[in-house]
Order: C-alpha cells, then structure tokens, then sequence
C-alpha cells in the first residue's frame, strides 16, 4: 500500500492544518519557532533516502506554504493590536463614564489589549516615566508596528483615565494572558522590560496568598495598588503640563529623547517634512559572513600527488594500446583514481603539470579510440556528478565538465571520442552544444546549474559553508574577470529570490554578505551592473534590499556608500528605483565601459620605431586599387591579414614576430611566384599592355577595363557586320581572358547570339584566345542550362575543354557537357604559373597566427585545412572574447543581433568563398564590438569606417574583391586601435605611442 508523501515523510495525515504539518502543537506560535520548525522538517526530509525526490519536493513547498500562512496570521494579528492601540481603549472609556458608580458597585471589566498591557507593565517595572522607560515603550512601539502619534494616543488615554478619576488597575487587570512578543535588539542598548510571563506569575502567587488570608498579603497588595497609582499620577503630571497639543512637536520630543544623538538632525528634517521615517538600519550581533574548510583533507593528498600523474596516465595509455581492446580491470580501477586525483588538485596544481595531465588524458583516449567499448568506459569516469553529495563534489564535477568539453573540441582525438564526450557532456549540462566549447565555459555552466541545490541546502545542511566555500574556489580556479563577476552576482541573486529573512542571523544571511563583499572588491562593471539590476527584480523583495544596503554600511569594501541609501524594508518600487540612480552614480567603477579614458590610457604602449614601419606598410596596402585578377586579389587579402596580424603582435609586445610578418609583406611575391617581373607589385594592380595573347599576358590575364568592350558592344544595336568585326577587335585588344562584364556577353553571344554570323565568331574566338581565361570559362559554365543542344555547342565545349563528349542527342550530352566545363573551370585556377590554391596556405595560416595571438597562445591545437575554417575558429575565440565585454552602448550592435546576422550571411552564402567573405563580416563585426567596449571613444570613427567600406562594397560585384574590402576594413580598424589613425587624432588633439 502507498502511503502519501505526508504520511511517509512527516508521519502525519494530509488534512493535517498548518500547525500540526509544522509539529508545533503545544508549542508557543511566534515567528522564531515557525522558522526553526520549518528547518527541522526541511532537514528531515532532505535527510530521508526518498528525499531528493518530486514527492519531497511537494511536501517542502507544503510546509514553506504553512509556515508562510502561519506568519501572516501573527502579523495580521499584531497589525490589529496596533490598530486598536492607536485609538483609546474601551476599557478606559468606559472607566471614565464610571466615576459616579456607587462605592460597592460590581468591578469594571478592563479589556486590555497586548500592548495596553505590555505599557503598563514597562511603567511599573520602571518605576514610572524616565529615561528608562521611555527607552522601552518605543522599543515595544516599534515592535507592535505602533507610530509615536499611537503611542502619545494611549499615554493621553491613560492620562484621561485618571484626571476623570477612574478607579485604579489590578495587577491582574495589567497582567492578562497573551501571547508575548519578542523584541528585535535595540539600536541603543537599553534594559529589557518586564515580560508578562513575570506578571502572570505576581498575579497568580499574590492570589494564592490572599485565598490563605492574612495582613501580610494584604500590606502587599496595597504595595503593588500604591505603586501603579503613583504612576499614574505621574502620566497625568506628565500630560498636563505641556500644554501645547500638537502632535508634531510632541513627536519631535519624544523622538529628541529616545534616539542616539548622531541622528537627531536628520528626526528634525523628518518632523519638518523633509523625510517621512527616521533612519533604519539592520543590526547584527556579530559581521555577517562566513569562512568553510576550502581545502579538506582528501584534496591536499591530491595536491601531493599531482606531480606523479602524468607519468602514471602515460603508463596507462600504453597498456591501453597493447592490450587489443581488453585491457584489464586494474587498468579501469588505476584511471578512476588518477582522474579523482586530478578532479580534487586541478584548482590548486601549477599550469605546466596540468598541461601534462591533459596531454596524457588526450594520448590515452587516443590509444582507447579504436575500441569504442573501452573509450566509453574511460570517459564514464570523468562524467559530472548530476548532484552535491559531498563539497568536494564542487572540484570534481567543474574538472570533469571541463575535461569533457576539451576532448569535445579537439581534433587530436579520434572522431569517435569526440563525438561520444561531446554526447556526454550535452547530457551533463541538459544543452545541445554548438561548434568548440573551452573548458572554463563549460565548467562555468555546471557551477552554475548547481547554484539551486546550494541555496537550497543553506538551512538545513551542516556542510553548506564547506561547499560554498569550494563553489567559489572553483570559480576563482576557472579564472577572475567579468564571467567570475556574473557568476557571484548571479548566485546572490538566487538567495534573495528565496522566501529566506535575511534579517535573521543565520547561514542564509552569512553567505549572502560573503557575496555581496566579493562584487564590491572587484569594483568591474560587470558586477556594479548586476547588483544594480537586483533593485528591478521583483522576485528580491525590499526587506532583502534593505538588509543588503545595510551591510554595505559596515564594510570596509564600500567605504563610499552612504547611510541615506539603505533601502526601507517596505519599499516601493519607485523608491527602490530612486535609490539605485542615486547609488549608480555614487558606485565607483574602475573599468568602467562608459567612463570617458584619457589620452595616455586610450593608446597603447608600443614600439615607436616597429608601429612606424607598420604604418607605413598599411597605408600604401590601403591605397593600393585591387587587382585585376584572382592572383593579385589573393595576395593583397594576404598582405592586409599578415599586417592586422603584425598589428596584433605589436600589440602583444613581440617585436620578433612583427618584425617577421612586415618582412613577408614587403617581399610580397618573392616566394611564391618565380615570374615577378612580369606582374605587378601586388596591390598596385597588373600591368598592362596593348599586345595580344602573345604581347607578354600571361596566360588567363585580362588586359583593359572590363565592361568598355560591353558598352560599345551594345552601341552597335541590330547591325550584325559590325557586332562580328567588334567581336573580332578583342583578339588585339583583350588579353587571354575578359572581365566579368566583358566575359559574360561573349559567351552569351557564342550561346545564344543571332544571327549564325555573330555567334560563329564569338565561339571561333572563344576557341583560339580565351580558351584558357578562367572568367571566361565560368561564364560558360554558368550559361550552360541556357545553351541549346546543338552540334556547334557541343564543338566549342569539346575545343575548350579538350574533352570527346557523346551526340547531343542522347540523354548523356548535358550531363557530360557540365562536368567537362566544371573541370575546366577548376584547372584554369592555375594562373601565370601561380595557382590560386598555392595563396591558400599562406592565408591559412595568416588566420592561424591571428587565433593564436588572440587566444595569448602560441600553439594551435588544431590547423585548420581551409580558409573558411580558420575564419570560423577565429570567429569564435573572439565572439568567448565579446561575450565577457560590457559595453555601456555595443557597437555597431549587441552580440545576439550580431549572431543573427551571421546566421543570415551564412544561409545565403553560396560557395566557399562567399562562406569566407560571411566569416570575415562577423569577424569585423566583432572586432568593433570588443574594440568600442575597450574604449568608448573609439565609437563614431569605427563606425565611420565601417559605414565608408560599406557602402564601397555595395559597387563591387567580384566575390574575391569584397573579401579584399572586409580585410582592408579590419586593417583600419586595428590602425585605429594603435593610435594611428589620422583623422581620429586629428578631432582629439594627437595620438601617443
């Protein structure tokens, strides 16, 4: 039979009410018992075998619900009591209109309420109206939620009483049941009143000894009778001699006399109408914070035995290697121990043995890819923990997360491994991964996904302080800056969503402060910002905010924070508003995104002679037209990559490595093409002559402007002997092949051209000069769909590409006829004895120097094996980069719309090189977002730039020459950033190097 999770898990039934779910039957019902009975149920359940479960989560959010109805019940209760306290008591009305009552007339019935009684007990164990009972009535007023207008109401009801002559108050009449409230401590030290638990017990043995009789009771009585009528002909003095009846300056009196004389300037204002509260501030017994053993036992001996495991991986993997796919269980049980070791001393080992440590790992799962059985038992140990068992669980899983995300992205590991730990991983992190994910981000999304669980467990485990405590030695492990930052804040935040008083000492309110202190000593942007955002959360509550900015007052971490902006615990909205502008602008910001930098911080330091020589290089790459065909393209788009590489070494401060790339720059050509003397300087354009194909082109050059032969061409209108003899001046005007423009109506006319005459020509020359011009023969095969199938076609096809092909008339032709002019099409890349695919490499590895700089890593784990792939990975390293920038504006715009365009660029994209041209947009895209967040001032120039590249590609139609604008583009965006760009330092008065 099943029992309901209320039976099996409390021991009680489902209609059990609030009271009883709490096990506080019998018990006094105040606030502190409510919260102290939550937490024992709450650590019962989490302490049950079944208590992670759905069905315990239910019974918690029962009781959290309970204990929340129970609270409002007393408050609804105290708020009542306030109510009544603020008018006059019946009681007294009543004794009032008694004073003609006949002498043996039956006793007035007094209807007390709590806080009429808990007054008049303050008066009579104070010996009357001082200094010291005046402490503790506004301690028992601020308690009771009564204002000082309510309290003078019931002293002046009091006074009434006795003027009209009412007969005097029985210690039993003051001392009747209730409920006892306790009292917060006091901001001034006072001593504690006289609780009505005292009074009952006066009342009950002076009642005892009355019923036994005798003179010595009575004396007593008549003791305690003369004692509370002096008090109360003390009130009356008291009420009578001011005469004034203002309440606004008895409340300036009262409040003269009980608060500290530090703020009694700042109760004037507030009686004048300045402010409507006085000042409130939370008070603690001791600082709250907390300290937990951030280095047990277990991870020392780890530590200690770091440097051992590179050799002893090493080991392993040789007997993973030689064991033919069956290596023994002593192998398995030695990997589980090595990688715990490892999982525990990660954050605290040197970098050069965890490298080593990785190296193995990778040489082992390399040995273990051939047999998928053994590789995925091998990657089932170094799987996260779903759950905190233990607070070494925080290393462990953070290492094996990140452990995970590394064989994921890595190519030194067969593809088998990567794909199987990228799989685990995805099911560890509950994500679908995309593309290359580093170690520290996926060790930051675990963390992160356990934050619930260690708020969760703040009042009811004994080992909280202890995992908190490696939560946040992990984070510091996985690096400082703004992702550590986000992360503090972020778990911050999660406390003060929970329904946890942070006003009452205790773990919750401990960790909270250790926090808090962590975002002010950083002083980034990151978390000034984020604390910020905490004032428009609704789900942090204002009571939270007001013990948070109370804090802020007693750390040495904010010594720049003001008392007047602790936030009152109940309020609103817009005064929550109010109080984050005024504390974002009191809020120091080192870093800050949006502070304007000086003229010696904006540049930075680089060599004078080196950035001199770089400049000079980049402006005349700059100036130079683009070249006339693919060869000069390619190279000058690897001249203007080697130059923002250089750019980012002189950045980096590598002289040797700057000085190597402007060598490879200036020697242009000298290495790749043997021919140099007849083709021009790369970015100066291709020389030009007026000879035919045998007037020194080389083979596949265009000579000439493109589209001047087009444009006469069409002049010629219907006249077809002069359209042939137009046709035919190419053969002295053209070089070995024609431009876009000029390429695309030859080949039309060839195709299609009218009448027999024109287009007999057009496939005559076509044969004998333009048979080896690249532009030419992609014009055919893009007008291949439109061309008919006839014999004269089908000749021109079979002369160009020296290729038999079958009759036009069988179902082969079109098929045969395409892949012919696709092969040539692709052996004409090689131009003038310098193939197109020769200037890949350098360009390759242009990119991989610049990912290897922008990572501050000299070694590229993996190279990429085209152009597209190297933009791709540098794309990445940068976007990581962006995304722990805060930029006060992003620039040209946020990282989200800036991967939406790249995802539009990237589906339109057709071919490799249009890929490569969608790549390097997004890689200027955010090379401007993470230059602009470095430095604001920057902004309106980067984005001029862009706006002039710009609009300049939008009149290119060759796809090589676009690519040519975005690299040049990106040049001149890293001339600005050198503080080398003439016209920015013209508007701001020079530039410094």
């Amino acid at each position: 039979m099943n029992l309901h999770p209320f039976e099996r898990f409390l021991g009680v039934s489902p209609d059990a009410d609030p009271i009883e779910l709490l096990g506080l039957a019998g018990e006094r019902i105040e606030p502190l018992a409510i919260e102290e009975a939550l937490r024992q149920r709450l650590g019962s359940i989490y302490r049950h075998p079944d208590g992670h479960g759905a069905d315990a989560e239910v019974v918690r959010t029962a009781l959290r619900e309970a204990a929340s109805a129970l609270k409002n019940q007393l408050q609804a209760q105290r708020q009542n009591d306030a109510a009544q306290a603020a008018e006059t008591p019946m009681w007294m009305e009543r004794a009032v209109r008694s004073r003609s009552r006949p002498r043996h007339a039956p006793p007035t019935i007094f209807n007390l309420t709590a806080f009429d009684r808990m007054v008049l007990s303050v008066l009579v164990a104070c010996g009357g109206w001082n200094r010291r009972s005046r402490d503790q009535l506004v301690a028992v007023a601020k308690q009771y939620g009564v204002t000082v207008q309510g309290l003078m109401r019931v002293m002046q009801g009091l006074s009434a009483y006795s003027r009209a002559g009412g007969p005097r108050l029985g210690v039993t009449d003051i001392a009747g049941r209730a409920t006892s409230m306790p009292l917060a401590p006091l901001e001034a030290a006072a001593p504690p009143p006289v609780g009505v638990a005292l009074l009952d017990r006066l009342a009950d043995n002076l009642g005892e000894e009355l019923k036994r009789g005798g003179a010595w009771p009575t004396i007593k009585l008549a003791i305690v009778f003369g004692v509370a009528t002096i008090v109360v002909a003390i009130v009356v003095l008291r009420s009578i001699l001011p005469q004034r009846n203002d309440n606004t300056s008895n409340t300036q009196q009262i409040l003269a006399q009980t608060q500290p004389a530090a703020s009694q300037s700042q109760t004037s204002r507030a009686a004048s109408g300045a402010a409507t509260r006085s000042m409130h501030i939370a008070r603690f017994p001791a600082t709250p914070t907390f300290l937990g053993n951030g280095l047990p036992a277990e991870a020392v001996n780890a530590v200690d035995h770091l440097p051992e495991l590179p050799a002893q991986i090493d080991e392993l993997g040789r007997r993973i290697a030689v064991a033919n796919g069956e290596p023994s269980e002593a192998v398995y049980r030695q990997w589980e121990a090595d990688m715990n070791s490892m999982a525990l001393a990660w954050a605290m080992g040197d970098a050069s043995t965890r490298s080593a440590v990785d190296k193995a790992i990778f040489e082992a799962m390399r040995a273990a890819g051939d047999t998928p059985a053994v590789s995925d038992r091998l990657l089932k140990t170094i799987v996260p923990p779903a759950s905190i068992a233990s607070p070494l669980d925080m290393l462990r899983g953070t290492w094996m997360a990140g452990t995970l995300a590394r064989l994921a992205s890595s190519s030194n590991v067969p593809p088998v491994v990567a794909d199987r730990a990228r799989s685990q991983l995805e099911i560890a992190l509950s994500q679908n991964l995309r593309g290359t994910i580093t170690f520290e981000s996926a060790g930051d999304i675990w963390l992160s996904q356990r934050l619930p669980q260690l708020v969760q467990m703040l009042p009811v485990s004994d080992a909280a302080y202890d995992t908190w405590e490696l939560w946040l030695t992990a984070e510091r492990a996985l690096g400082a800056g703004d992702r550590h930052d986000a992360a503090v804040v972020k778990a911050l935040n999660l406390i003060l969503e929970t329904d946890y008083d942070l006003a009452t000492p205790g773990p919750a309110v401990n960790v909270a402060a250790r926090l808090m202190t962590l975002a002010v000593q950083s002083g980034s942007a990151v978390s000034r910002q984020r604390m910020l955002d905490l004032f428009d959360d609704e789900d942090v509550a204002s009571r939270d905010l007001w013990v948070l900015t109370s804090l802020l007052t007693t750390t040495d971490k904010a010594t720049w924070f003001p008392d007047r902006l602790v936030v009152p615990d109940d309020a609103d909205v817009t005064h929550r508003w109010r109080i984050r502008d005024d504390l974002a602008r009191a809020w120091p910001v080192v870093d800050s995104a949006s502070s304007q930098p000086d003229a010696k911080a904006l540049w930075p330091k680089i060599d004078l002679m080196e950035s001199e020589r770089w400049a000079s290089l980049t402006g005349v790459t700059l100036q130079a037209p683009p070249g006339a065909d693919q060869q000069t393209l390619m190279q000058q788009i690897i001249d203007a990559s080697r130059l923002t590489e250089a750019a980012m070494a002189l950045l980096g401060q590598l002289p040797e490595e700057t000085r190597r790339l402007m060598k490879q720059v200036e020697d242009g050509w000298v290495a790749v093409s043997p021919a140099k003397s007849a083709i021009a300087r790369p970015g100066l354009g291709s020389g030009g002559g007026s000879g035919g194909a045998g007037g020194g082109a080389r083979a596949g050059q265009p000579i000439g402007t493109d589209g001047a032969w087009a444009s006469q061409y069409a002049a010629l209108g219907k006249n077809a002997e002069a359209r042939a003899e137009s046709i035919r001046s190419l053969r002295n005007s053209a070089g070995t092949d024609l431009g876009p423009i000029d390429a695309a109506l030859l080949v039309r006319e060839a195709y299609r051209g009218s009448p027999q005459e024109v287009r007999s020509v057009a496939q005559a020359l076509i044969q004998q000069q333009f048979n080896l011009g690249p532009i030419v023969a992609m014009q055919m095969l893009d007008q291949f769909p439109d061309a008919p199938a006839v014999d004269s076609i089908s000749e021109l096809i079979q002369a160009v590409t020296d290729r038999l092909l079958p009759g036009v008339r069988t179902s082969a032709w079109i098929a045969e006829a395409r892949l012919a002019l696709v092969q040539h099409a692709l052996n004409l890349r090689d131009l003038g004895g310098v193939p197109v695919d020769g200037l890949l490499e350098p360009l390759i590895e242009s990119y991989a120097g610049r990912l290897s700089l922008a990572k501050n890593d000299p070694s590229v784990v993996s190279m990429p094996t085209s152009p597209q792939q190297a933009a791709e990975m540098l794309l990445r390293t940068l976007t990581t980069q962006a995304e722990f920038a805060a930029p006060a504006d992003p620039t040209p715009a946020d990282l989200p719309s800036l991967q939406r365009r790249h995802n539009t660029r990237r589906t339109l994209a057709d071919g490799p090189i249009q890929t490569f041209v969608a790549q390097q947009l997004a890689i200027l895209d955010v090379t401007v977002y993470i230059m602009v967040a470095e430095h604001p001032a920057l902004r309106d120039r980067a984005l001029e730039i862009m706006r002039e590249h710009a609009t300049a590609r939008m009149r290119i139609s060759d796809v090589l020459e676009q690519a040519l604008d975005v690299e040049r583009c990106v040049l001149e965006l890293w001339r600005l950033r050198l503080g080398l760009d003439s016209q920015f330092n013209a508007k701001e008065g020079g530039a410094g190097t």
